[in-house]
C-alpha cells in the first residue's frame, strides 16, 4: 500500500494546488493590446520530480531522491520548462488576433510580484505574458506501477506594464487519466528523453488552447483529458 502514497500525493498537488480565480480579459482591454509590444517572461527552470515505485517506499527520502533525479533528467537531456512554450503560444495568439508585436528577447524574472514584472518591462514592452510552471511530475499510475504519466500545472497572466495591473489570468492542469499507450520509465526518459519532450509539447499545446479560451476569450473547445501520446511508428 505504501507504494501508492507518493503518486497519489503528487496528483493531489497538481489538481488541488491553490488556484487563483480565472479572469477573462475584458473586450476593451483586449483591444488595447492591438499593435502593441508584448514581452514574455522566463524564470529559472522549475523543479521536475520523478516518482517511482522504488522511491515511494522511502517517504521523504524517496521524495528528495525524486527531485534530485528529476533535476538530472532535465539538465542532462536539455528539457525546456513548458512554461516557455505556453508563453510563446499565448503571445503568438495575441499577434494573430490583435496584431501585437512579440519581443524576441524574453524578460528574465525571479518574482511573482506584478509591479516588479511590470517595471522590468518598462521601456521594452507595453504588455507582458507571464507563465509560471506550478508543478511538473512524472509518476506511475495508481494501479499500474510499470507505466508512467507526466502531470503538469501552470499559471498564466497578461499584465499591463503601464498600469501594473493583471488584465487576465488562468490556470492550466494536464493530468492524463488513462494508461493507454503510456510509456515505461525507460521509454519515457530514454533516447534523450524524447518521449518526455513529446508529452510535454502536447501538454503545452493543450494549455495554450485552454488559456486562449479562458483568459483571452478566443474561441475553441477545451481539449479533453490527455492520454500519453503514442510512440511514432519507426
Amino acid at each position: 500500500m505504501r507504494r501508492l502514497i507518493l503518486p497519489a500525493a503528487s496528483l493531489v498537488l497538481v489538481t488541488a494546488c491553490s488556484t487563483p480565480p480565472t479572469q477573462r480579459i475584458e473586450s476593451q482591454a483586449l483591444g488595447a493590446v492591438r499593435n502593441q509590444s508584448v514581452a514574455t517572461t522566463v524564470r529559472s527552470t522549475a523543479e521536475f520530480t520523478t516518482m517511482t515505485a522504488g522511491n515511494a517506499m522511502f517517504g521523504m527520502l524517496g521524495a528528495a531522491a525524486g527531485i534530485s533525479t528529476g533535476r538530472k533528467i532535465v539538465a542532462d537531456n536539455k528539457v525546456d520548462d513548458p512554461a516557455n512554450a505556453i508563453a510563446a503560444g499565448l503571445s503568438q495568439a495575441l499577434q494573430a488576433s490583435q496584431g501585437a508585436q512579440p519581443l524576441a528577447q524574453r524578460l528574465q524574472v525571479d518574482t511573482d510580484d506584478v509591479a516588479q514584472i511590470a517595471n522590468a518591462a518598462k521601456g521594452k514592452a507595453r504588455f507582458v505574458v507571464d507563465v509560471k510552471t506550478i508543478s511538473w511530475t512524472s509518476a506511475y499510475f495508481p494501479f499500474d506501477w510499470t507505466h508512467y504519466r507526466i502531470m503538469y500545472a501552470a499559471h498564466a497572466r497578461l499584465i499591463d506594464a503601464d498600469t501594473q495591473k493583471v488584465l487576465a489570468q488562468g490556470m492550466c492542469k494536464q493530468v492524463p487519466e488513462t494508461n493507454d499507450g503510456a510509456p515505461t520509465y525507460e521509454e519515457l526518459f530514454g533516447n534523450g528523453a524524447a518521449r518526455m519532450k513529446t508529452i510535454l509539447a502536447t501538454h503545452a499545446e493543450n494549455c495554450v488552447a485552454s488559456l486562449k479560451r479562458d483568459m483571452l476569450g478566443m474561441g475553441g473547445a477545451a481539449p479533453g483529458p490527455t492520454a500519453a501520446p503514442a510512440v511514432a511508428a519507426q
